[in-house]
């Protein structure tokens, strides 16, 4: 069934789980995710400043070495003069070589990670080249990249190549193997003039650049780049990239076209999807960015721990859940299963079937009022068979006793007008007590009066057996006030009072007191009650007829003898209020007998 409680309980139990535990872990993780990502560019950022400020101090140290070109601490201005003026002997050529010998060492010495140092003179296009400590010499040679090279004033870093010696042979060197170098050219000027007279070239190994980069990456999951404004490569930390000449990617591009010092983007193509962070070094020689990619699996890959860890959580809650959701809607819908049954069962007519639910919960509270209700209604339906059964009885006696009625109320009417002209008012009196009597008896179409025409019924009954007793007899009616409206079944009072002449009368000499008492107590219920002052009755033979009357189905016990007994009372009063209405018998302090009658009004005052 799709509107299954079952279903609807499950449903309702997993989403209650899943998705609070499913949105807290979106939640979470984008914004751990954008955490990270923040952090991460805001350490790469310092990371990077850091390293272009380690690189930019390092090649400072080479420019400055360029001074010691027009002063050594040795050679003084030696090598200048000879730049500038050139040599005219051979003994100059001598002094040439030694000056230019201790000059080139002196400046090796400054840095283990200067391989070689070129210097030429254009004065006679002489080439002097240091390597491995030694120096070679050879005029009218030409390096590979002079034409290629730009030949500032504030000097020029060439990105990463293959060292060479310049265009001396090879053969001068008996041990000369290449390495991957950076070169820092720069002119040598007739200062203060802007003339050219020569040429220094120093070429410097990748192994400080390599250490420093190394402390600006995770190798393996991350990368660095070093380019310069053209997209040449300087350093990577792939090595096979190294010395790539105008590298061709978008995100070189994007990086080169960037206006701003430093910053950083989303970058995100077949091959790599994370942040870029760059660091431009910009200096009068040298033009060139560190950049920084950082893949998204590897920053993210915290987050996506938790988020594993998190899911391996909502899953085992989950599997709690639908044990725990099949568990709770068994034995919630089991018992709801019970009951529908037995409603089905109730439906064919059986209202006495019996309801298997014991819980303690609000299935169970519900089961036990249903059973409740169910008894009431089949009380209900019983009272009012049993009150039918009442009165069809009472109309079936009070027809036995019929006469043609209208023949007889029509004859008591002439018997009472010929009283009324033979002016003999006592016999027009006692005719008219009789008629209201008998009319009172057969009107079976009202059986409910209000209490004033019971009492009224009662009065016009003592005023017949007055009649009969004459002054012997002395009836006293005692009524509350307000409480005349209140309605009962007909024929309650009368019984009590007609019984006091079946069995409590003495003597014929003896006066006869009956007082009738109707009243509201304290507790707020209908108190009626019929005293005499009679011969009473034994307490065994009124202890007996008091356990019948306290029986809750003492009213089933109808009188069989043909007026209608205590018993017939206290049924159709219970059968017309409800089960608390009581009937009291006890002793009269004078002597005689008491008949109270007490009627619960809080409850409801009728039980219908």
């Amino acid at each position: 069934m799709k509107s299954s409680l079952r279903k609807k309980l499950m449903i309702v139990l997993l989403a209650a789980t899943v998705l609070p535990i499913s949105i807290s872990m979106l939640i979470t993780y984008n914004r751990t995710t954008a955490s990270i990502t923040e952090q991460a560019v805001k350490d790469n950022s310092k990371l990077l400043f850091q390293g272009k400020t380690n690189l930019i101090n390092y090649f400072e140290l080479f420019n400055k070495l360029f001074n010691s070109v027009y002063y050594d601490q040795n050679a003084g201005d030696a090598l200048f003069r000879l730049l500038r003026d050139g040599v005219s002997t051979p003994s100059d050529n001598n002094t040439e070589r030694t000056v230019v010998g201790s000059t080139l060492r002196g400046m090796a010495m400054t840095s283990p990670d200067i391989f070689q140092i070129r210097l030429q003179f254009n004065d006679g296009n002489r080439t002097f080249l240091l390597a491995n400590d030694l120096l070679r010499y050879e005029t009218n040679v030409k390096s590979p990249e002079d034409d290629t090279v730009i030949w500032r004033p504030s000097g020029y870093i060439q990105f990463s190549h293959s060292s060479h010696p310049y265009g001396i042979n090879k053969k001068k060197f008996t041990y000369y193997f290449p390495k991957t170098v950076v070169t820092f050219h720069r002119p040598i000027l007739d200062v203060p003039s802007d003339r050219e007279i020569g040429r220094l070239s120093i070429d410097i190994t990748l192994d400080y650049i390599r250490s420093i980069s190394e402390m600006l990456y995770t190798p393996d999951v991350e990368e660095l780049w070093i380019v310069n404004e053209n997209g040449d490569v300087v350093f990577s930390s792939d090595e096979e990239k190294i010395g790539a000449a105008a590298l061709q990617d978008t995100w070189v591009d994007q990086v080169l076209n960037e206006g701003s010092e430093r910053g950083q983007f989303r970058l995100q193509s077949q091959t790599f999807d994370g942040i870029v962070v760059y660091e431009k070094l910009t200096t009068n020689y040298m033009n060139w960015t560190i950049v920084k990619r950082i893949p998204y699996d590897h920053l993210y890959s915290g987050a996506r721990q938790i988020t594993r860890i998190n899911s391996l959580v909502l899953g085992c809650f989950l599997l709690i859940t639908v044990v725990a959701t099949m568990y709770i809607s068994y034995r919630i819908t089991k018992p709801i299963k019970r009951l529908i049954h037995s409603i089905h069962v109730m439906q064919t007519g059986n209202l006495q079937v019996d309801i298997p639910i014991e819980s303690q919960d609000e299935i169970g509270i519900l089961a036990r009022r249903f059973r409740q209700l169910m008894d009431q209604i089949n009380h209900l339906i019983l009272r009012e068979y049993r009150l039918e059964i009442a009165n069809k009885s009472n109309q079936l006696k009070a027809l036995q006793a019929q006469i043609h009625p209208h023949f007889l109320n029509n004859a008591l009417q002439s018997i009472g007008t010929l009283a009324l002209k033979h002016q003999d008012r006592k016999v027009y009196t006692l005719i008219s007590s009789l008629g209201k009597l008998m009319r009172y008896h057969m009107n079976t179409e009202e059986t409910i009066v209000p209490l004033i025409k019971e009492v009224d019924h009662v009065k016009a009954y003592a005023e017949l057996q007055k009649q009969r007793f004459g002054d012997n007899l002395d009836i006293h009616f005692v009524i509350e006030s307000g409480i005349e409206h209140i309605e009962l079944p007909k024929m309650i009072i009368q019984p009590l009072v007609e019984n006091v002449f079946k069995h409590g009368v003495k003597r014929s000499d003896v006066p006869i007191e009956i007082v009738v008492r109707c009243w509201i107590s304290t507790e707020g219920a209908l108190q009626i009650s019929v005293e005499d002052n009679g011969r009473g009755i034994e307490l065994e033979r009124m202890s007996m007829l008091q356990k019948q009357l306290d029986l809750p189905e003492s009213a089933v016990s109808i009188s069989k003898e043909e007026h209608i007994g205590l018993t017939n009372v206290l049924m159709r009063l219970r059968l017309f209020f409800n089960k608390h209405a009581s009937m009291t018998l006890k002793e009269n302090v004078n002597g005689g007998f008491i008949v109270m009658i007490s009627i619960p009004m809080k409850e409801g005052e009728y039980a219908t």
